[in-house]
């Protein structure tokens, strides 16, 4: 199995700390004590995650 990036490994970090489900802002959020970090970039790391299958998505 393919290891997570280091941006990818912070979203699955939050995501799986978090008690339900997380909008990409609160993700960014939730990163930015430690990342500076635009949404854009959080957004897409989270739409790789969701390509790979660790994350889903709700339109």
């Amino acid at each position: 199995m393919r290891r997570f990036g280091d941006l990818e490994a912070a979203i699955m970090d939050v995501m799986w700390a978090a008690d339900g489900p997380l909008l990409v802002r609160e993700v960014v959020a939730r990163l930015r004590p430690d990342w500076e970090l635009a949404f854009i970039t959080v957004q897409t790391g989270m739409d790789i995650l969701h390509r790979k299958g660790w994350v889903e998505r709700e339109l």
